[in-house]
């Protein structure tokens, strides 16, 4: 439905901070190439308050290198962090209808198998973390994992056999580490 070159998705309980639209503007006018930008995000409680923010990908605005081999170990960005030009959701399509979590994962490792992905390292964007969320929930009922196994079946199946068997074992230990915790 939207019109705009630039498509953005701001869930409910998330908001983004003064600044993110003019920042993402910006960074995609100075490098056309890009696909998607995101920044980083601000972990927030169901207060506002922070609990901590993610990691910084590079130290100033720009393409992320390697950025496939790093997405398709760990999930790096929360969704209202990042923006995607238009013309990617054209040629992709949307988030995967088999996946009820992790959707925005695989989304953004597609778009970094076709597209260079930049970051803005500001922390612009707030994701809020709830015992209400599908995180919380799906934890809570054990069926996370078995989703986590369904998205990387899906991944390992359209990204090159080279390239997934170089970054399984790093894949293998980031997603046990990530159960761990």
């Amino acid at each position: 439905r939207s019109r705009g070159m630039l498509i953005h998705q701001l869930h409910g309980d998330d908001r983004v901070r003064s600044g993110f639209y003019e920042a993402m503007e910006n960074a995609f006018s100075d490098f056309p190439e890009a696909g998607a930008f995101f920044c980083q995000s601000t972990y927030i409680d169901e207060n506002g308050s922070s609990l901590g923010v993610t990691g910084l990908e590079r130290p100033d605005t720009g393409i992320i290198d390697n950025w496939l081999g790093k997405i398709f170990i760990e999930r790096r960005v929360q969704t209202p962090s990042i923006v995607l030009r238009r013309q990617v959701y054209e040629s992709m399509g949307a988030f995967d209808g088999r996946l009820d979590i992790f959707e925005d994962w695989e989304m953004w490792i597609r778009v970094a198998s076709r597209f260079p992905v930049g970051l803005i390292p500001l922390p612009l964007a707030e994701y809020r973390i709830s015992e209400t969320s599908s995180t919380s929930i799906t934890s809570r009922e054990g069926s996370r994992a078995q989703t986590l196994n369904r998205l990387l079946s899906i991944v390992d199946e359209y990204l090159p056999e080279s390239f997934v068997q170089a970054h399984r074992r790093d894949r293998s230990r980031a997603q046990a580490q990530y159960f761990l915790q």
